[in-house]
């Protein structure tokens, strides 16, 4: 299956909003534009999550080869690049420079994101960060 940005980015905002520990099935079900993707899909997608170090769960692998994943919560990487792509604006820029460049890694994502917000940050405050 093909990593996508945009489930990975819906996936960290929902996290984000956890209700009083509520399982993340039902946080997930609650968020319509996460309809846009399979149940597998979003499993397969947490499953990365946790395996790259931004969430914390279980993740089972059933004998038919399918993912079972729960995000528990994020860890601070996972907050960190959650702020990093948070406002919408910034993270059409780093979708759009990382197209340009055929780049879709973590470090690229992180570093486009990070680039985009402190130029951001000079175009209000004036000074370099």
């Amino acid at each position: 299956m093909k990593r996508d940005w945009d489930l990975i980015r819906s996936i960290l905002l929902c996290l984000e909003h956890d209700r009083d520990n509520e399982p993340i099935e039902s946080i997930l079900s609650d968020v319509e534009h996460l309809s846009n993707w399979t149940e597998e899909e979003q499993y397969y997608h947490m499953a990365l999550l946790i395996e790259a170090g931004y969430a914390i769960g279980p993740v089972d692998e059933l004998e038919d080869t399918t993912l079972i994943a729960n995000c528990e919560r994020m860890t601070w990487a996972g907050h960190d690049l959650l702020d990093s792509i948070r406002d919408k604006g910034i993270w059409e820029k780093t979708k759009s420079g990382a197209s340009q460049i055929g780049g879709w890694s973590i470090e690229i994502i992180k570093d486009l994101a990070t680039a985009y917000i402190k130029q951001q940050a000079k175009e209000k405050l004036g000074f370099d960060l």
